[in-house]
């Protein structure tokens, strides 16, 4: 409704408080699970199957998957703002972007740290993804970065 009657200053300031809810929750609660990753990984996982090695391996991966969350939602926040000013077309250039980090990140970072390099490159993109679409939002209509 706000960006159908072009209310910038009340669409803006939604699509902040939004952003800080989820910032607010977010990022503490994925910061208190990898914090407990290790913990939860041997509760659930090691004496049956795993091992500590691979509890080791297991716990990197989860901690550095769970850095895309913040980056995911607040990635879904922007997208919703693209498709309510019409602005799906921008969705596509991040998109983009998004896949070429991300295939890039794999190569590289699988190599360079092991496994736990492919989901540090998904966080990477994650955050390239968000950026990005922010970027060409601006572009596309400044009015919803002006301060007022």
């Amino acid at each position: 409704r706000l960006a159908a009657h072009r209310d910038w200053t009340h669409l803006r300031h939604s699509v902040r408080v939004h952003a800080a809810v989820i910032i607010g929750l977010a990022v503490p609660a994925v910061g208190a699970i990898i914090w407990l990753s290790a913990p939860i990984v041997r509760t659930f996982y090691e004496g049956g199957a795993f091992d500590a090695s691979a509890t080791r391996v297991v716990t990197s991966v989860q901690q550095f998957a769970l850095l895309q969350v913040p980056f995911a939602i607040l990635f879904v926040v922007a997208a919703r703002l693209a498709v309510a000013i019409s602005a799906t077309a921008v969705m596509i250039r991040a998109s983009l972007l998004t896949v070429a980090a991300t295939a890039v990140g794999d190569l590289t970072l699988s190599r360079t740290m092991g496994i736990a390099g492919i989901p540090l490159a998904g966080a990477l993109a994650h955050a390239i993804a968000f950026a990005s679409l922010v970027y060409f939002l601006y572009r596309r209509e400044p009015r919803l970065f002006r301060v007022s």
